[in-house]
């Protein structure tokens, strides 16, 4: 696993009991944590200001992904390799040309 990598992960909810497995991408990794950030195939019902935090993947196939997706670049989430490294499951890469634009994307907003 490394950076830009796109994997599935199970991920808690925030606001009620629960979670779910997800789609995330790989932003950092050191010793202790996997920093990520979350993706998301809803779109349309989100707010503006919401929608302005996602960044659409052009290259989602060759991520793995099984649709258009966006990542939500609101938040890196750190995830504790203790407990998720054994959970994770590899989907994909993101393109590079998905990288040059994210990048653009975050610089930008």
């Amino acid at each position: 696993m490394k950076s830009n990598d796109v994997v599935s992960v199970y991920i808690a909810y925030s606001d009620i009991h629960g979670g779910k497995r997800r789609p995330v991408l790989v932003v950092k990794l050191d010793e202790k944590y996997i920093y990520v950030l979350r993706i998301t195939t809803k779109f349309a019902n989100k707010s503006p200001q919401i929608q302005a935090n996602y960044f659409k993947i052009d290259n989602w196939r060759e991520a793995g992904l099984n649709q258009l997706s966006y990542i939500d670049v609101g938040e890196v989430e750190p995830l504790l390799r203790s407990k998720f490294e054994n959970q994770i499951t590899s989907i994909g890469s993101l393109h590079q040309a998905d990288r040059v634009a994210l990048i653009e994307f975050i610089q930008n907003r």
